[in-house]
């Protein structure tokens, strides 16, 4: 919860901050990304990389500042080591709300996101052809990352980013060897669209 608080209190504070001088026509954004996960740390010494999607709707606030919330899902796989016979894959899904700033004077627009993330991990093994799954409950997390935004129109750019999300799973006693929790720590390379709607 302290982190989640330390992503947010300064886009809080930036946001509040913003002259009012500044103020244009407000704007809705919606923006869909897709690419890869990539997990580090512990978490990634039991996971491999898979498929990101996210979906998001923004509403600028001031020129270079603005909130948006989604839904995401990340998925993972599995260690070469995985039991013989059997298979296994992991998805955290959820819902994200944070703020973006982005530096609207220059051609390629670089922009930064924040915020905090509702996220779950569900993971599924067939050993032996016997489906199990495990779900965690859900947890609050946090994500920060940026990307540039190549305008392909004056409502549509193009907008390749790199985000870092963590959170914790705890699965209780759903694999039936006591408590288990994990640290879920990963990065997401990714791309999108997004389109601008002028109000």
């Amino acid at each position: 919860m302290k982190r989640c608080a330390a992503v947010l209190l300064p886009l809080v504070l930036l946001t509040t901050a913003a002259p009012a001088a500044h103020a244009q026509r407000n704007a809705l954004s919606l923006e869909v990304r897709g690419g890869i996960t990539l997990p580090v740390r512990s978490f990634g010494e039991g996971a491999r990389s898979g498929f990101a999607l996210d979906g998001t709707i923004g509403y600028q606030v001031f020129p270079s500042l603005g909130v948006y919330a989604g839904y995401s899902r990340d998925a993972f796989g599995c260690p070469d080591e995985s039991e013989p016979g059997g298979g296994c894959d992991a998805h955290g899904d959820g819902f994200e709300l944070g703020a973006r700033a982005a530096f609207t004077h220059l051609r390629l627009t670089p922009w930064a996101r924040g915020g905090v993330i509702y996220h779950h991990l569900v993971r599924r093994m067939s050993p032996q052809g016997f489906p199990i799954e495990a779900r965690s409950a859900l947890t609050l997390g946090y994500e920060i990352g940026g990307g540039v935004a190549v305008p392909l129109t004056p409502s549509l750019s193009l907008t390749p980013a790199i985000r870092y999300r963590a959170y914790g799973a705890d699965f209780g006693n759903s694999f039936g060897t006591g408590p288990l929790q994990r640290d879920v720590r990963y990065f997401v390379a990714d791309v999108g669209l997004r389109y601008v709607i002028r109000l």
